[in-house]
């Protein structure tokens, strides 16, 4: 995973987008990172895979 600066944003994303967009962006990576399947279903929420927030994060990340 890459590194991040103290508010959690990839310095990379940082240095291009708004402070508000990269947190958003870094958040996202963050959630799909977090949220992979395991047979079907999300590790973190136990919800079919994709879960909603999973999905939320990709179009998030889908969007810029």
């Amino acid at each position: 995973m890459p590194k991040t600066d103290s508010s959690g944003v990839v310095p990379l994303v940082a240095g291009v987008f708004p402070p508000e967009l990269a947190r958003l962006l870094a958040t996202a990576q963050r959630e799909i990172t977090e949220h992979g399947n395991d047979h079907g279903l999300c590790v973190v929420c136990g919800s079919a895979f994709p879960c909603e927030r999973a999905e939320l994060a990709a179009f998030a990340l889908d969007a810029v």
